[in-house]
């Protein structure tokens, strides 16, 4: 086989006009604490996942996660209870779970969002490129699949190098500090919206 090495990525996503913004009341979320979402298919979230999200909300006794479950009651039950079983009692009791979305009211979730989180296996393509239109750092953990480096490749073309962590200590704390310092979120979303023409 012969590789071919692109330069940039295959996909093109034209940039769209900013969907109308909501606020947490509006969407029935918490007033206060960090929102990280989960926008994801269910069949993203891999059992590994959930240790991820357990230390996030430890660590963080205010944020919230909110996972979209998908809309067969089903998997979305089977979901639910691995994340309760897997969470613990506290922490599960801060995430708050959805049913698929139409496309707006994707949005108007995103809009309000502390930081998107992608499971280590599986990092967002359309996500993280939907969360930098508001300016959301997407939280990934980049590895050796192409399917893992996606929201990677997004963060180097915008020179923000590093950003995508290597492992789950990286990727825990790189979640936490976006979700309790809030000038550090700032400073961020402003170098994302400067740069997401790229």
């Amino acid at each position: 086989e012969r590789l071919f090495l692109l330069a940039c990525s295959p996909v093109y996503e034209p940039r769209l006009a900013l969907p109308a913004e909501a606020t947490r009341g509006q969407l029935g979320l918490p007033q206060t604490g960090a929102i990280y979402f989960c926008p994801h298919r269910p069949a993203k979230y891999h059992p590994k996942f959930d240790a991820y999200l357990r230390e996030i909300l430890c660590r963080d006794s205010t944020g919230h996660v909110v996972l979209l479950v998908g809309k067969d009651p089903h998997v979305a039950n089977r979901l639910k209870e691995r994340i309760r079983r897997n969470l613990g009692p506290r922490a599960a009791s801060r995430v708050i779970f959805l049913p698929q979305q139409s496309v707006d009211s994707y949005y108007r979730h995103l809009s309000v969002a502390t930081a998107v989180l992608n499971s280590p296996v599986y990092a967002g393509e359309i996500t993280s490129i939907d969360g930098f239109l508001y300016g959301v750092p997407s939280v990934a953990q980049t590895g050796e699949l192409l399917v893992q480096r996606y929201t990677t490749a997004y963060y180097e073309s915008m020179e923000m190098e590093g950003f995508a962590q290597n492992d789950r200590p990286g990727y825990v704390d790189e979640a936490v500090r976006l979700g309790t310092d809030g000038d550090y979120r700032r400073q961020i979303s402003h170098l994302i919206v400067e740069r997401s023409e790229r």
